[in-house]
């Protein structure tokens, strides 16, 4: 997931949030003569009416614009969350696969799994409703300098079925994952692709971070 997407998904999230504050706020300026016993005139009403016209767009373009720097942010450092597990990569399989089933089995839209060591990572997202997971590893354009994958490593990924034809995205394929057995391959290339594409140590302690949408 590019870091658009990133901030446009999380963004969409929100919206939803923000239009709730904004109803209530409407609602207590409209109660509050209710409760006052003070009612406004016709003219008041009317100014109150292009106040708020005014007024809620502003507060609304506000709010999202800080929501975007916001997420942007946590996109940059995105690879310091998750928890990191007491074992090694070498190790984790059965932990990635745990998390993978739960995608696929409470997840709603929006869940994933992200497995980092440092910059590098894999994201794994999907929900229960569907048998694929968008499975993606971080591109060259989100890698520092001295970390860019070389034509070689690009071709690995090419020939695990990966799109890398968008130099400005992340990698990515549709994986199936229907099935115990598809879920321990899912889960042992992720691991794989992180020491065999990213040159990380096998003994290192990746991040995992899954998040699991309810609602």
């Amino acid at each position: 997931m590019s870091k658009s997407e990133f901030v446009r998904t999380r963004l969409v999230g929100r919206v939803g949030k923000t239009i709730m504050r904004l109803g209530i706020l409407l609602i207590l300026i409209w109660a509050l003569p209710l409760v006052t016993g003070r009612f406004p005139t016709p003219q008041q009403q009317s100014e109150t009416t292009m106040i708020l016209l005014w007024f809620i767009p502003i507060l609304f373009a506000v709010e999202m614009s800080i929501a975007a720097i916001w997420y942007g942010r946590e996109y940059e450092k995105r690879w310091e969350k998750g928890d990191s597990i007491p074992h090694g990569l070498e190790d984790c399989q059965d932990e990635l696969a745990n998390n993978l089933r739960r995608l696929t089995t409470e997840g709603l839209e929006g869940s994933y799994m992200i497995v980092s060591v440092g910059k590098p990572y894999v994201q794994l997202g999907g929900n229960k409703y569907d048998t694929h997971l968008r499975f993606e590893a971080i591109s060259n354009a989100y890698l520092p300098s001295k970390m860019q994958l070389t034509e070689d490593k690009i071709s690995e990924l090419q020939t695990l079925g990966f799109d890398v034809s968008n130099p400005k995205s992340n990698y990515f394929r549709e994986v199936d994952a229907s099935g115990e057995h598809a879920i321990q391959v899912i889960a042992k290339t992720a691991r794989d692709i992180l020491v065999k594409v990213y040159g990380c140590d096998p003994k290192s302690r990746p991040r995992i971070e899954l998040n699991i949408e309810k609602s």
